[in-house]
């Protein structure tokens, strides 16, 4: 499904959007249609595909989604010609399907079907919802010209008549086209036959593979320049990543960063990813990480320069996507085993085990989830002159119970000794004293 993003685009834009994606698909088969095709028809970056659609596939469905519920506003047109007769309509509707050169709106459709036909006839209506048709075109069938024993009947026969007419009629629509032969209507027999003829030998050959060398600081200067390039539209005026003047500082920002470490090897000084950085790339959104996004927003700082996009607009787009990134990106399983914390454990939490780290205010779980935490600035301390320090933090963590000495009475003015015992619901912390004495 496409994105809140796309669905919330003027609807002349995302019209556009369509008709080029449309085109696109109905002039080549889906593995030879280009995103950067339909993004120059369409007038829009490219980064802006990815704020829309996940990938290529993700698209086609979409509009065969599209397509599918138009299908389903024809039936209901029919159906309301028909005066609700139910078999009437799937006749008629068979009909228009399978003559043309009367549906001129079903050409693209066509076309598309055409340049892909080895799409399986039941995949043309496996996307809309069959209980979404049932619950648009059951009120307009005429019950009377049908023998029901219940109401429950029309239902169940809706059901029956759709799975059973659905493969037809995407028959219909297939063979009112004049489609060549092609490998995909040839039986697997067949194509393995013909694999089978080329091989005339077969090896098995030992030996060995040398790795891929690391990069140097030249040679990834150089990768920087074209990185890319092969899927970026050919009139983005600038490709790669950052500048001449600015790629350097982008490595030495990876360095200072620690994302990155120079390391040598036999006079040769290498890049190397850190675990920091290694993990942080598993954790980024894709679109993040591609070097598309840079050349898409160079090409509309150059619109913005020439006077062809407003700065507000701009920053409109870039706000845009990355409330699409917040509400939509799903945090990648076990990633905070990614990123452990380089601070010293105080003891385990006592909700969910994770470790418990000392900050300026307390002693706080790592999983920023738990919400767990020991305040230092707590009154239950305070109002006795005490510190929670690290050591009595420790205990608390480890044994729910610590030792306290000399703890102010604000009722008598003197000092008395007393356990403090930690109290916890899931919520929030608690104390209360326990007297050696009882």
């Amino acid at each position: 499904m496409p994105s809140a993003t796309f669905l919330h685009l003027p609807p002349e834009k995302r019209a556009r959007f369509l008709r080029a994606a449309r085109a696109e698909f109905a002039r080549v088969p889906y593995a030879d249609a280009s995103i950067n095709r339909m993004i120059r028809a369409a007038h829009i970056p490219r980064g802006s595909f990815y704020m829309y659609f996940a990938n290529k596939e993700e698209l086609f469905f979409y509009i065969l989604e599209v397509y599918h519920g138009q299908l389903a506003d024809a039936a209901a047109q029919i159906l309301q010609e028909t005066g609700g007769d139910l078999f009437a309509a799937f006749a008629q509707l068979y009909d228009r399907l399978s003559t043309p050169k009367k549906q001129e709106d079903l050409a693209e459709m066509r076309a598309i079907l055409q340049r892909n036909a080895g799409i399986q006839q039941g995949q043309l209506l496996h996307c809309i919802q069959l209980e979404e048709i049932v619950r648009r075109l059951l009120p307009l069938v005429d019950r009377s010209k049908l023998l029901l024993r219940s109401p429950e009947e029309l239902e169940d026969m809706f059901h029956i008549l759709i799975n059973v007419s659905g493969p037809a009629l995407a028959a219909a629509l297939l063979a009112a086209l004049t489609l060549p032969a092609t490998a995909a209507e040839e039986s697997q027999d067949v194509r393995l036959a013909k694999v089978t003829a080329l091989v005339k030998e077969a090896l098995v050959k030992e030996g060995s593979t040398t790795p891929p060398r690391h990069f140097t600081e030249d040679t990834i200067l150089k990768s920087m320049e074209t990185a890319g390039v092969e899927d970026m539209p050919e009139d983005v005026e600038r490709k790669g990543i950052g500048t001449p003047a600015t790629r350097a500082s982008i490595l030495e920002k990876l360095v200072s960063t620690g994302l990155v470490e120079r390391k040598k090897a036999k006079k040769i000084t290498n890049l190397l990813p850190t675990q920091a950085g290694s993990s942080l790339v598993t954790v980024l959104p894709e679109v993040l990480q591609s070097p598309l996004l840079t050349a898409d927003w160079e090409q509309r700082l150059g619109e913005v320069e020439r006077g062809e996009l407003s700065p507000e607009d701009f920053m409109a787009e870039i706000a845009a996507m990355v409330d699409e990134l917040v509400k939509t990106y799903q945090p990648v399983p076990g990633a905070a085993v990614l990123f452990p914390s380089d601070k010293e454990s105080v003891g385990p939490c006592p909700r969910c085990g994770g470790a418990v780290i000392e900050s300026k205010k307390g002693f706080f779980c790592e999983n920023r989830e738990c919400r767990f935490v020991l305040w230092k600035n707590s009154k239950f301390f305070t109002a006795k002159k005490k510190t929670l320090t690290k050591a009595a933090a420790a205990a608390l963590l480890k044994k729910g119970r610590v030792k306290l000495t000399g703890c102010f009475s604000e009722k008598t003015g003197e000092t008395y000794d007393a356990t403090a015992v930690l109290e916890d619901d899931g919520t929030k912390t608690n104390y209360k004293l326990v007297f050696d004495n009882g």
